[in-house]
């Protein structure tokens, strides 16, 4: 029901992170090495200019020509045109280079090409002890983000800093990711619960993801989503 595309080295760890698991995933970056660094998931797609941007927005911007958006939207729908995916979230690094530059253009894009299906924009934020330039791309990201008619689930690093003060960035990249992709996974498992309450079944789920404009806020505490 739900697929994730993962741009850049922080959403292809996150998607390689949800094959594992299970979730139908596919990864695109202008670096193959990072690319290469992924251990399962199969579907990647190694974007053309450069051997990756640095921290640069512009750069990445720039660097998606034609050629490039036409090969990342046909890359997506190949992956995900089956109607057994309903959701499809992209995840990338509101800090970042690749991320921060494609991930908002390319979320309305699929919006656009893609109205059967429910996009989501996922952004990882980054933490308050990130660069300064982290801190800019990410403030670019949710401006541009906001202005766009879809649903928005933010990734907060700053949450699981909080609660582990001395944790290195590896092992506070690493919980948030699998934090989320264990939450991610249990979703659709409630579409299976009965109750004389009320059941919620998959079109509901996929109608709270569909809802334009609804902002979703994803938090590293407690295990929860609200």
């Amino acid at each position: 029901m739900i697929g994730i595309v993962g741009i850049g080295a922080a959403g292809g760890n996150i998607a390689d992170l949800a094959f594992e698991n299970g979730i139908n995933a596919v990864a695109l970056n202008f670096s193959e090495r990072d690319l290469e660094s992924l251990d399962f998931v199969e579907e990647r797609l190694t974007l053309i200019g450069s051997e990756g941007v640095g921290k640069n927005r512009d750069e990445a911007i720039n660097l998606m020509v034609d050629k490039n958006w036409e090969m990342a939207l046909k890359f997506i729908k190949e992956n995900f045109s089956t109607p057994s995916t309903e959701i499809i979230m992209v995840c990338f690094s509101a800090g970042g280079g690749s991320g921060g530059g494609i991930g908002p253009m390319l979320v309305d894009l699929l919006a656009q090409e893609m109205d059967d299906k429910a996009i989501v924009a996922v952004p990882i934020l980054p933490d308050t002890t990130e660069a300064l330039v982290h801190q800019v791309n990410a403030l670019y990201v949710t401006e541009e983000l906001s202005r766009q008619d879809l649903c928005v689930l933010p990734i907060d690093n700053e949450q699981v800093k909080k609660k582990n003060p001395n944790a290195g960035k590896a092992r506070i990249f690493k919980e948030t990711n699998e934090t989320f992709v264990n939450l991610i996974s249990t979703l659709p498992k409630y579409t299976d619960r009965h109750s004389k309450h009320g059941v919620l079944d998959k079109k509901d789920l996929r109608t709270i993801f569909f809802h334009k404009r609804n902002f979703c806020y994803f938090i590293c505490r407690n295990n929860k989503i609200r």
